[in-house]
């Protein structure tokens, strides 16, 4: 098995050796330090480029870099989320992208190789993953997710667009994210001023959910910035840390007002409103009964995660938690923002799919995986 994934490297060293463009001269020869620390030698710009567990890491790719081309290889749960947004429009070369190399939740080096890689983008936490890649001599970047920044899907995003940046040596659109990012706080900010911890709505977030296991956002993490953020109190950040499965007896006794639901799984709205799920009792809770049920928009990515549609994400969740103070037409803002600072104009088609996310974009993989981490 070795000797054939050897060979295979050599394959994926030999395709990568083509002659570099003039403009790369200054690329050849660098290293560029990872999120993990740790220095990583370049050859050039990285023509064949693979994420691994970094799931929201791909739109980050093509924010920074204008293109998704380089990106050949994606985990499946990256590619639901691509293949039923808007990114699949803005970068229809991703759908080519293969996931094959992630195989029961783990990765198969060996369909790695065959993609012929010349960068390896990895998960932080997914050590084991990180050190066969440097056994095999395969440049490989660590990225941290939930890790960095404390949560703060703002910074996340901008540091992994900062490092993209260094990495090609391509700039299209971070500083204008920085830019866009400020300005949306800003706002918020100014909107929510005055809000009184007696005003602000008690908000549960679930990552992921169905008969058998609910996943919510706690402390230190995605979901509790932006509760907090909006002007929001999270419900479970005394006793969840990061992400967490609970009970429903648990999410009883938080009885939240607000329940957001993620893209990470398919469970909609008219689901706990309809009390659909078997096994499960959500009528009783008030949220629920005032039909204050809502599913997180997906645009180039989830935005429950760091994405390119951040400034976004956080208007409707102030719209969302306190529609008589934010009152934005978060239509007129989607289409905006993506006019501006995608150069892509959005039909009707297209705001329908960012709004009101299709089932299929969220994937069973995730839940293989969280099973994997219980084993």
């Amino acid at each position: 098995m070795m000797k054939k994934i050897a060979g295979i490297l050599v394959l994926s060293m030999i395709a990568g050796c083509t002659p570099k463009g003039d403009g790369e001269d200054a690329l050849l020869g660098r290293s560029v330090v990872d999120q993990a620390k740790r220095e990583v030698a370049m050859v050039g710009t990285p023509r064949r480029v693979v994420s691994g567990f970094t799931y929201p890491y791909v739109s980050a790719w093509y924010v920074a870099t204008g293109s998704g081309e380089a990106m050949v290889g994606m985990h499946p749960s990256s590619y639901s989320a691509m293949e039923y947004s808007i990114l699949a429009n803005l970068s229809p070369e991703l759908l080519a992208s293969s996931t094959g190399f992630i195989q029961q939740g783990e990765l198969n080096v060996e369909e790695l190789l065959k993609l012929e890689p010349d960068l390896y983008l990895e998960n932080f936490a997914f050590g084991k993953n990180i050190e066969k890649m440097e056994e095999l001599g395969l440049a490989t970047i660590a990225l941290k997710t939930m890790s960095q920044a404390g949560g703060d899907p703002f910074a996340t995003m901008q540091s992994w667009l900062d490092l993209t940046a260094e990495i090609t040596d391509a700039n299209t659109r971070v500083h204008h994210f920085s830019e866009l990012a400020q300005e949306a706080k800003a706002d918020v900010a100014q909107r929510l001023s005055g809000v009184t911890d007696g005003e602000k709505p008690r908000v549960l977030m679930i990552h992921s959910h169905d008969e058998r296991t609910i996943m919510v956002y706690g402390a230190g993490i995605w979901g509790n910035y932006w509760i907090r953020s909006a002007g929001g109190i999270d419900v479970a950040e005394e006793q969840v840390q990061g992400t967490q499965a609970v009970n429903m007896e648990q999410i009883y006794a938080w009885d939240p007002d607000i329940i957001l639901i993620s893209n990470f799984t398919e469970t909609h709205p008219i689901d706990l409103l309809n009390n659909r799920v078997t096994g499960q009792d959500w009528s009783v809770l008030s949220a629920v009964q005032r039909g204050k049920v809502y599913k997180i928009p997906l645009g180039v990515y989830r935005w429950s995660t760091p994405s390119g549609d951040a400034p976004l994400m956080l208007k409707w969740m102030a719209q969302t938690l306190h529609p008589e103070r934010a009152q934005y037409d978060m239509e007129s803002e989607i289409r905006t923002y993506y006019q501006t600072f995608y150069g892509y104009s959005l039909n009707e088609q297209d705001l329908e799919s960012i709004l009101f996310p299709a089932r299929e974009s969220a994937r069973s993989e995730l839940t293989l995986y969280i099973n994997n981490l219980k084993n």
